[in-house]
């Protein structure tokens, strides 16, 4: 028998498992039902130390979450109640039943990792134009609700430097009730080192992009699902890319195209050893666009790295 095997399937069967952390006994039957019909295992705290990732479902509204292989942005969290809530984003069980499964989601959303592969190949735009793609919930819409995770993963980054890139700190566009997600259009930008996990509203898990700087792609956690290094084409990027790619082969690479860079496309192939998953062609506004913060993760707005991202996206679904 011959069938479709898509990413969904793939990613449901290493789906992350849930951790149960709720203070009121009444809601521990119900929301296991709820896990068990998702497909996920249930697991105790101490199974928590080697997981590359995990679901946290919560009636605490400042759990103690525990340390995973994956990292603190490997873990989402998301909130229940057995009463109502105003103005928050605390599911309400049994009634919202049908919106905890969802949350919880059959299957890990794609977690994209985006580095530069030397300072200023332009991984942070790149990462923010990805996120715009990924919002997308794709052709077989099992990619998500038509939001996407913009995660600040790199520890050497300027604390609001995406939030300033897309220009959320002028226009104050943070998400009532979603304190740790700043809300540009349909992307949620969370700064990872000031959260203690990703947190989750009431909708269904959403893709998460990461902009890692200039981190070693080989040594994120197991739940991120795809590689992308960003190489600007100048022949000591695209060396030092052939060195990285050898070493974590399962790498998508983004050529930057650069005006008067000096190399041609057949030097590139040389010097890379390979052909790039996509080119991001040359785009004069890109910087004035950012030093105004007029970047957008869609439309004309995202420029050529918005085009380059649509066609990555249909590479990795």
């Amino acid at each position: 028998m011959s069938g479709r095997y898509s990413s969904g399937d793939r990613r449901q069967k290493g789906a992350s498992p849930v951790l149960l952390m709720l203070d009121d006994p009444g809601l521990v039957d119900e929301v296991a039902m709820i896990v068990t019909v998702t497909g996920r295992r249930i697991v105790r705290e101490d199974e928590t130390t080697n997981l590359p990732g995990l679901v946290v479902v919560t009636d605490s509204l400042d759990p103690h979450v525990p340390e995973t292989a994956g990292g603190r942005s490997s873990v989402r969290i998301i909130r229940v109640s057995g009463t109502p809530v105003v103005g928050s984003d605390t599911l309400q069980i049994p009634e919202a039943a049908n919106q905890l499964a969802a949350a919880i989601g059959c299957h890990d959303p794609l977690d994209i990792a985006v580095a530069g592969v030397v300072g200023g190949a332009g991984a942070s735009v790149f990462s923010a134009a990805l996120a715009g793609a990924a919002a997308d919930p794709g052709p077989d819409g099992t990619d998500g609700p038509g939001q996407a995770l913009l995660v600040d993963d790199d520890p050497l980054s300027r604390a609001g430097q995406l939030r300033l890139l897309l220009g959320a700190e002028r226009d104050g566009e943070d998400g009532p009730g979603d304190s740790e997600v700043t809300w540009v259009q349909d992307v949620g930008v969370v700064e990872s080192r000031r959260s203690s996990g990703v947190s989750c509203a009431a909708l269904p898990s959403r893709p998460v992009v990461r902009d890692c700087g200039r981190r070693d792609l080989s040594a994120l956690p197991e739940t991120v699902t795809t590689r992308v290094l960003v190489v600007p084409q100048t022949v000591p990027a695209v060396v030092a890319a052939r060195h990285i790619v050898a070493v974590c082969g399962q790498i998508h690479v983004v050529l930057r195209e650069l005006p008067r860079s000096g190399l041609t496309w057949n030097q590139t192939l040389s010097l890379l050893g390979r052909a790039p998953t996509v080119t991001w062609e040359d785009d004069p506004f890109l910087t004035v666009d950012v030093d105004r913060g007029d970047f957008r993760t869609t439309g004309s707005a995202a420029g050529t790295a918005g085009t380059a991202a649509l066609r990555l996206l249909e590479e990795i679904r």
